[in-house]
């Protein structure tokens, strides 16, 4: 699994915006050369409930053949028995050649969500401090912080995915949500929430 830093300062932030637009491209490569088991890999594995194109009760994890097929049948792991297929071949993601890449760059959408980090970055705080001898008193109506930090997304990456058009490899309209998890106090993965028709 692919880790990166919870940014604490708009340095930190560049530089990690940086790193997941270059994680971005390297895990589209890896679709490209079908290798779905390496690009699981970067991941951490598990279908968040609310998936728009898996459902989390019945596929708690994502497997390389169920990527595979949620690209291959536009969004769903199955295809859908109702439509007329829209091209005779499945979907398969293309590489970012020189024609594409411009205009998948200018698609990607990263943003952190800079309040759900602040209570990781407290949660972090309070326990430096208890290990190092500090006491801590909290009301007995008060949460801990740690359990609201750990059920948010620290933020999210939204990009479409290059297809194997019959007009020719274009950009789709089949998009993937990526959110970012807590793994540690100072360290974020991303999560596959989905692959989905905008």
């Amino acid at each position: 699994m692919r880790t990166f830093l919870i940014p604490s300062t708009a340095e930190d932030e560049k530089v990690v915006m940086n790193e997941i637009k270059a994680f971005i491209e390297q895990w589209v490569g890896l679709l490209a050369e079908r290798k779905y088991a390496s690009a699981i890999e970067l991941l951490s594995s598990e279908v968040p409930p609310g998936s728009g194109s898996v459902n989390s009760g019945k596929s708690p994890v994502w497997t390389p053949s169920l990527l595979e097929a949620v690209i291959a049948n536009y969004g769903t792991p199955e295809p859908l028995p109702d439509l007329p297929p829209i091209q005779p071949k499945p979907f398969v993601v293309m590489p970012l050649d020189s024609g594409l890449k411009e205009a998948f760059e200018a698609n990607v959408d990263i943003e952190f969500d800079r309040e759900a980090i602040s209570k990781v970055e407290t949660v972090a705080i309070a326990s430096q401090q208890k290990s190092q001898g500090w006491l801590h008193f909290r009301l007995p109506w008060q949460r801990p912080s740690s359990t609201v930090a750990r059920k948010k997304w620290l933020g999210g990456a939204e990009f479409a995915l290059p297809l194997n058009f019959e007009r020719g490899n274009d950009l789709s309209d089949l998009s993937v949500r990526m959110r970012l998890k807590e793994v540690t106090t100072t360290e974020m993965a991303f999560v596959l929430l989905d692959i989905h028709v905008l």
